[in-house]
């Protein structure tokens, strides 16, 4: 079944136009859901036969699409909250409880599962999909919360050590991408890691240089960090006792004020070279 555009009129005024949203649950799991927005009688162009119009939904972008007939993306998701509107082809969403729709021509729909296990998606029918793909704004006051977030992180857990409060910080399903550290999944990995970066170094110190808001609940962030290897701060390598200083570029992800995603870039040969494990 093609679900498309839907608006219930009554005597014109007030009517409610209604599209699907895929949401994610606490739970990790999605599920769709009908969001209905009413519509009041305005006059959009001056001199013109008035139209009917729902409040204004803030956007960043939009993107133009084409996705090949027979593409799939198996469970994932979103990136970043995206209205999707279909111009031509067939798209199809399958949600973690198990229920399928498609969106055809003059479709709209809310694709804003942006954690846990997300949706499946797969082009259907012989015809390429093709689209707009339009990105939900981020508002100032969304930005100052995520980097408020971020910060309280680096000040309270990094340098201060208080891991009672990484639980309410840092999302279950957490991911970490790191050329120094590697890749690390879920919280309670994360939280570990930190643990022994911590265990490894007692005086760690991170100077935020610069705290930056970007689009889709981005937070990056300059760091300059500061500390004693006194107990293997280098995986592999024996402790060294010295002191180490060195810069860190870190790309945060928030969703619903948790840390979701991080990756992370250091200046790992200058702080190999300050340890002496290698030359300079």
């Amino acid at each position: 079944m093609t679900h498309v555009l839907h608006v219930r009129v009554r005597n014109g005024i007030d009517d409610l136009m209604k599209y699907p949203r895929v949401v994610a649950t606490p739970d990790g799991e999605s599920h769709f859901e009908d969001i209905g927005v009413p519509l009041e009688v305005a006059q959009v162009v001056p001199g013109r036969p008035a139209t009917e119009s729902g409040p204004p939904i803030a956007t960043s972008a939009a993107t133009l699409l084409r996705i090949a007939a027979g593409w799939e993306a198996t469970w994932h998701p979103m990136p970043k909250h995206w209205f999707c509107v279909t111009l031509a082809g067939e798209m199809e969403c399958t949600t973690s409880d198990g229920e399928t729709r498609r969106f055809g021509p003059g479709s709209i729909y809310f694709l804003d599962d942006t954690t846990g296990k997300g949706h499946h998606s797969h082009v259907v029918g012989n015809a390429d999909w093709i689209g707009v793909g339009v990105d939900l704004a981020q508002t100032k006051t969304d930005s100052a919360n995520d980097k408020a977030i971020v910060a309280r992180f680096v000040e309270q857990v990094t340098n201060q050590g208080h891991f009672e409060v990484f639980d309410e910080l840092v999302a279950s399903d957490f991911v970490l991408h790191s050329g120094l550290l590697g890749e690390v999944r879920g919280r309670e990995a994360y939280k570990q890691m930190a643990l022994s970066a911590s265990n490894a170094c007692p005086d760690p110190h991170a100077t935020i240089e610069d705290l930056l808001g970007a689009q889709a609940h981005t937070v990056v962030v300059r760091l300059r960090y500061r500390g004693t290897d006194t107990g293997g701060f280098v995986r592999g390598y024996p402790a060294t006792g010295k002191p180490f200083e060195f810069g860190a570029m870190y790309i945060w992800r928030v969703i619903d004020g948790k840390l979701s995603e991080l990756r992370h870039e250091a200046d790992r040969v200058r702080l190999l070279q300050q340890l002496g494990i290698l030359s300079e």
